[in-house]
């Protein structure tokens, strides 16, 4: 549902905000020319958003199979009781390819739970996708006739 609704709502804030800054700098208001160049901020979310679902999904199990979960440096296999962390099994993560989603979860500290992680992963390239468009269309938005 994220891939929908999020690029639905970052399209229906742009151009509310065009809204207002075509107002303040020309005194009216041209709904149709905002609602068609701004379909350019609903292609980059959406495009943002599929690409981090995409990751999510986790390809790589189905050509390597199941991870075997050994010491790299002897091959014995972890003990029952070595930490998740230590494992690197607590989820499906060595299964996806995550190039947007591994810059951002670099800078997060380790002890921060994966949900909050996608959470600030989707905050982050959204709000970067909606508001680098944006800064564009306002500059020819602003153009009064």
């Amino acid at each position: 549902m994220n891939a929908i609704i999020i690029p639905g709502v970052a399209y229906a804030v742009s151009c509310i905000i065009s809204s207002i800054y075509q107002y303040s700098s020309c005194g009216t208001v041209n709904i149709t020319a905002i609602g068609m160049s701004n379909t350019f901020v609903l292609g980059t979310t959406l495009l943002t958003s599929v690409i981090l679902y995409l990751e999510g999904i986790p390809f790589l199990k189905d050509f390597f199979g199941e991870y075997d979960p050994r010491n790299p440096y002897d091959g014995i296999p972890y003990e029952k009781g070595t930490p998740a962390w230590v494992v690197g099994m607590q989820n499906e993560n060595h299964y996806k390819i995550q190039f947007f989603s591994s810059i951002v979860k670099a800078v997060i500290p380790i002890y921060v739970e994966e949900k909050t992680k996608s959470g600030l992963v989707y905050l982050y390239w959204i709000f970067w996708s909606t508001i680098l468009p944006l800064f564009f269309l306002l500059s020819f938005q602003g153009m009064c006739n």
